[in-house]
């Protein structure tokens, strides 16, 4: 657990896999009612990823993601970096994308 709102799945050498808790504004629960974001970070390229999101209420609703949910994400992630098809944004520039060179 890093904090309240973010706990590690799992850590390698250069990446972690974080799952960060966020409250849903429109309902009165806090963060145990919100969305849980799953991203990875990579430590030596120094990017951020993100992977999935969920709610714990609703008509979506998941307690957590699967082994298999969590492999299949990670899967398809290696598998962009390889292919080069992930798409990078500014975060400071309104999400536009960032031509890769």
């Amino acid at each position: 657990q890093l904090s309240d709102t973010v706990s590690k799945v799992e850590e390698t050498h250069t990446k972690i896999i974080l799952k960060t808790r966020f409250k849903n504004s429109l309902m009165q629960e806090g963060k145990s009612g919100g969305f849980r974001l799953i991203s990875i970070l990579d430590i030596v390229n120094n990017t951020w990823t993100f992977i999935s999101v969920y709610p714990k209420k609703g008509t979506f609703a998941k307690t957590d993601l699967t082994k298999s949910e969590y492999q299949t994400a990670i899967t398809t992630y290696r598998e962009e970096v390889i292919s080069g098809t992930l798409v990078e944004l500014d975060i400071e520039n309104n999400l536009s994308e960032i031509e890769l060179k």
